[in-house]
């Protein structure tokens, strides 16, 4: 019987020990604001300020944008695991995990067809907003990391298996996906005139992006068998094989419109309407990762060879690798001069470079207690069910503003957790 800290060191390293730390919902150029993230990411058409810049250009443009706002290193976290939620981890506190529990796990993650741990955090270096020119600069770094059934299994019961004795078994369905990249982003809101009684505006975001780095591993036909007894292990990976912070560059471009009158605000953006960013794998190097032992023997390979040498179906992945589109809708309605009610809808397609949400819909609200203390709060369905539940608040001191917003995953079958703080000006 294994404590709750064995089993969490087992699944941590297992998932996220066999890459170099580097892929959520963030997208290569986060949010500076926490208010997003307070709002379960529902906050498109209140941007304003540096916020537009992630979120939708046009805001830079509108009504009530800041002559000048400003956030300093504003920073994002996000964890999440599939199959078993972190909860349920942590829930036994040091004491022995339980048969019963150990056997629900492995049939979480059987029906799941496997355990996928992610994590990521964004930083900004700044952001800033002079009348309609927004400039940001952030950079963000995403991990994740799957393991299939057989090689959770001996995870929770050693290499006996669940039934304690020893029989065939594969490793498909492992793989580990890290990258960390930094981009600068010029933004520019251009009034337009108005239109049906409100104010109209148009605004386009411009991207470079330098990856620093990208690693990615893939099971290769690994099999353990019991008689007789080998282990042959071949987990390929290709990474850089030098310290070098610039393995790929690109330019990307967001627009966006935004329209409001003294009650409603629509927004509507689209995010990489092109970004031709790839990876230069010439400074990459391929390690085979196999392991092959027997009762008399052990033999390893993982020394570096060139990029040439690596299978071409995992080169060929990374080379694909790029920012997919992002359309983005959005609507905000002033109840009272004091609660602002949002609503977003959202879709990418899933198959960016970027873990995206698929399929995005939610609601928020920002409701001022006292005019220098909003408190936020949001709801949103992304794809496969799951529910994002988020709150958040801001404290405005004069020009100077602290806020903080924490979001949890509801209705899936693991969890997935993000917090945000953050330091600004003139803006919150």
């Amino acid at each position: 019987m294994m404590s709750n800290r064995t089993v969490a060191a087992m699944i941590l390293s297992l998932t996220l020990g066999a890459a170099s730390f580097p892929r959520a919902a963030a997208g290569q150029l986060p949010s500076a604001s926490t208010a997003t993230l307070a709002t379960a990411n529902n906050y498109t058409a209140l941007a304003r300020g540096f916020t537009a810049i992630a979120l939708n250009p046009a805001g830079l443009g509108m009504p009530g944008n800041p002559g000048f706002s400003l956030a300093l290193l504003p920073v994002q976290a996000r964890v999440g695991l599939t199959a078993i939620s972190l909860s349920e981890i942590d829930s036994f506190g040091g004491h022995a995990l339980p048969r019963a529990t150990k056997d629900a796990w492995l049939q979480s993650v059987i029906a799941a067809g496997g355990l996928t741990a992610r994590a990521g955090a964004a930083a900004t270096a700044f952001a800033l907003s002079a009348g309609p020119v927004g400039l940001q600069v952030s950079t963000v770094g995403e991990a994740s990391s799957s393991l299939g059934p057989d090689a959770f299994e001996p995870a929770l019961f050693g290499n006996a298996g669940r039934t304690g004795t020893t029989r065939n078994m594969t490793l498909a369905g492992t793989e580990v996906n890290g990258w960390g990249a930094t981009t600068v982003a010029l933004a520019l809101g251009i009034p337009l005139p108005e239109t049906k009684g409100g104010s109209l505006s148009a605004g386009a975001t411009l991207k470079y992006t330098i990856g620093h780095a990208v690693a990615a591993a893939r099971d290769d036909g690994s099999a353990i068998t019991a008689s007789p007894i080998l282990i042959d292990l071949a987990l390929p990976s290709i990474a850089p094989d030098s310290f070098n912070l610039n393995n790929g560059t690109g330019m990307g471009l967001d627009i966006g419109v935004a329209w409001q009158d003294s009650t409603w605000a629509v927004s509507a953006a689209v995010q990489n309407v092109f970004h031709t960013f790839q990876w230069n794998l010439d400074a990459f190097a391929v390690r085979p990762g196999t392991v092959l032992a027997d009762n008399a023997s052990v033999t390893t390979d993982f020394d570096a060879v060139p990029v040439a040498s690596a299978p071409l179906t995992l080169v060929n992945e990374l080379l694909a690798q790029s920012f997919k589109p992002v359309v983005n809708l959005g609507v905000g309605y002033r109840a009272t001069s004091r609660i602002d009610l949002t609503a977003d809808f959202r879709h990418d397609s899933g198959e960016a470079l970027v873990y995206g949400e698929g399929s995005h819909i939610g609601m928020g609200v920002e409701f001022r207690v006292v005019p220098f203390l909003p408190l936020r709060g949001g709801v949103s369905r992304v794809s496969g069910g799951a529910v994002h539940l988020a709150a958040g608040f801001g404290l405005e001191m004069g020009p100077l503003n602290l806020s903080a917003a924490y979001l949890t995953e509801k209705n899936s079958a693991g969890q997935f957790r993000a917090a945000s703080v953050a330091l600004s000006f003139g803006h919150n």
